[in-house]
């Protein structure tokens, strides 16, 4: 930061640290994993206020922090209503929430007698990074047939989740898949992610992968936990 001409005492990698080591809450990690950020750029244009002959206080630098925090909180949190203005009062509200949790059992499901069943999914490593989409195939009494993972290279989760065109590696798979559903009888069906378990470790632990199909076989629940929303207050 010194170079940018903002002096603090310590080095910003080991102020970033600090506060994303801080004990805190949960549900306080993103707003403090914001402030360093947050920090730097008020006080980055502090400092190019001052180069062009103006000048600003550090009392107006803590209000647009704080500012800022107080609409991360509330867009981050947007369910609650209250939520405090000044850091320290967001800090003391946070520390009193209470998340309310909702568990929901998920099992896999066999398919129909005389049906495959093919479960699907695809992972990028850092948006963009490197990608990879695989599927596992199984039959009516939930053996596994046929599992193959495919590298798609270097492109984002949005390509890999969002059904947009598929990498020119795959295209052929796709229109098969595309020809299946045309002249055969095809559901496809969403499934939730504690329901396809076994397809996220297989092709890295094929041993654990085995162990979790098993799981699967056996018809063994997974639990789906989410937090519970509250709209904020008109």
């Amino acid at each position: 930061m010194g170079a940018a001409g903002i002096n603090v005492p310590l080095k910003l990698k080991q102020v970033i640290r600090h506060w994303w080591n801080a004990q805190f809450c949960p549900t306080l990690k993103p707003l403090y994993q914001a402030v360093p950020s947050i920090i730097t750029w008020e006080l980055w244009k502090k400092r190019n206020v001052g180069k062009h002959g103006g000048s600003v206080s550090k009392d107006r630098v803590i209000r647009e922090v704080n500012r800022t925090l107080h609409q991360l909180a509330r867009v981050r949190y947007a369910w609650l209503s209250n939520i405090p203005l000044l850091w320290p009062d967001i800090i003391q509200f946070f520390e009193g929430y209470k998340l309310i949790l909702i568990t929901r059992r998920v099992t896999w499901q066999l398919p129909h007698y005389g049906w495959y069943k093919c479960n699907t999914d695809g992972a990028s490593k850092e948006n963009p990074g490197p990608s990879s989409l695989g599927f596992c195939v199984r039959n009516d009494e939930g053996n596994l047939v046929y599992a193959r993972e495919v590298d798609l290279g270097v492109t984002t989760n949005v390509v890999i989740e969002g059904g947009w065109d598929p990498p020119w590696a795959i295209v052929p798979d796709v229109q098969k898949i595309k020809d299946m559903r045309d002249n055969f009888n095809v559901i496809f069906q969403h499934v939730f992610r504690e329901g396809t378990t076994e397809f996220h470790s297989f092709s890295e632990l094929p041993s654990a992968g085995r162990r979790l199909i098993n799981l699967d076989k056996s018809q063994t629940p997974n639990l789906r936990v989410r937090i519970a929303k509250r709209r904020a207050s008109d």
